[in-house]
């Protein structure tokens, strides 16, 4: 195990992969989608925790996993981009976005690297993801030249062949192909 300090620093390669099928047979996603712009992700696992008493103490104790929020801040996000978050529809020709009382966010798998240190990156991938909310604010540009970042809300699930959520790896600051690809799993 190792003991080295490890502090991350900054966000960038975020994609995007459409979940082709996860359910107790098996996973798999499509073709990695860029996106650019990514300022931020936090994400806040959601547990119950239980206690047993008996004998006059703490007899037993634990945490149930029920899934994990997500937020993730990007400077923008294209049309195109959008059916991926939130299920509206995109048309090609004509470069219109539509999004009705009935659009519901497709599940998405995610993956991004973080710097650890000079030679190194943390490589994450998150297997399923499920957005819920998109929100934004429009400000007159005054004096400044600030952007409207939008900010994607939503919930990390698991894989549910195995309950895997993410994977972690650290790799050369050169070598950030492992994000290009999620495996699929039988």
């Amino acid at each position: 195990m190792s003991t080295a300090k490890k502090a991350l620093r900054g966000l960038s390669n975020l994609g995007i992969f459409p979940v082709m099928k996860n359910d107790m047979t098996g996973y798999s996603v499509g073709t990695k989608i860029p996106v650019y712009g990514v300022q931020e992700i936090t994400s806040q696992k959601d547990i119950n925790e239980w206690k047993v008493y008996a004998d006059d103490g703490l007899y037993d104790s634990g945490a149930e996993w029920k899934g994990s929020s997500f937020s993730l801040t990007l400077a923008g996000l294209p049309n195109e981009l959008r059916s991926y978050f939130e299920g509206g529809v995109y048309d090609e020709a004509t470069g219109e976005y539509t999004y009705s009382s009935v659009s519901e966010a497709p599940e998405i798998a995610l993956s991004f690297s973080s710097v650890s240190d000079s030679e190194s990156l943390e490589l994450t991938k998150v297997y399923s993801a499920k957005c819920t909310k998109i929100s934004f604010e429009h400000k007159t540009r005054g004096d400044g030249n600030s952007v409207t970042p939008v900010r994607i809300e939503g919930n990390f699930m698991q894989r549910k062949i195995d309950g895997a959520i993410f994977t972690k790896k650290e790799a050369a600051t050169s070598d950030i192909s492992w994000l290009d690809t999620i495996e699929a799993v039988s």
